[in-house]
């Protein structure tokens, strides 16, 4: 993934010629929107959760960016906060990188060839558009590492089998409690609950809002263990 991540979406960044921050008029952004893009990843950083081992930081600062900053930029953060600041077409071109991206890192989509194309297709449109954009002598050397990660992902999809990474978890209750809500039956109640995958702990905001299977979203006011259950 460091071709992706320290490669295209750190060259969409600061490239000198056409990088959206460090680059020149007219692919570099206004001042003004370049300092918008920084405060609302500053917003963000308490909602960030302890999973990412990174949190977001200005824009700015984009060149001493690591791949895994770069990875929650090109995932989850700047979808969202660079659809009002770039002009329709520069987003629509970076939402094909990031759809793109996002298949191949997933260990559902990524086991589908129906989808695994798909992200094939993304991203060699992804390549046309940056010929069209930002000029054929100016990508070239970076089309083919691009194009190198579906090979990469079909190799790994091939040999590998989906596993169901969460049915399986133990979960390590920590840092008791006497303060929060209960229900029948309950009497200890905990901050923490931990897992080999994720923590969840409804002392920070960051880490007590999770999704549940059927996609609702709720935020998580206690954790309690009832009768060896939780």
């Amino acid at each position: 993934m460091h071709n992706l991540l320290l490669g295209g979406t750190k060259r969409l960044l600061c490239h000198k010629p056409y990088g959206w921050i460090h680059g020149k008029p007219p692919r570099k952004l206004r001042f003004r929107d370049i300092n918008n893009i920084s405060e609302n990843l500053l917003r963000l950083k308490r909602y960030i959760p302890r999973e990412f081992s990174r949190k977001t930081r200005s824009i700015l600062e984009c060149k001493r960016y690591k791949a895994t900053e770069f990875r929650l930029f090109l995932l989850y953060t700047d979808p969202i906060i660079l659809k009002e600041m770039l002009p329709s077409k520069i987003y629509n071109h970076f939402i094909t990188l990031s759809l793109a991206s996002s298949i191949m890192i997933s260990q559902y989509y990524s086991k589908s060839e129906n989808y695994v194309s798909y992200a094939q297709n993304l991203m060699k449109h992804f390549v046309c558009q940056s010929i069209k954009i930002y000029f054929k002598k100016k990508i070239r050397k970076a089309a083919q590492p691009l194009q190198q990660i579906i090979r990469r992902v079909i190799e790994e999809g091939n040999n590998t089998e989906c596993t169901n990474i969460i049915s399986n978890d133990s979960v390590k209750l920590r840092k008791e409690h006497f303060n929060g809500p209960l229900i029948n039956d309950c009497t200890s109640q905990y901050m923490q609950a931990q897992t080999n995958h994720y923590c969840l702990d409804i002392s920070k905001l960051s880490d007590r809002v999770i999704e549940l299977k059927n996609n609702l979203i709720i935020e998580v006011k206690n954790i309690v263990s009832c009768k060896n259950s939780i």
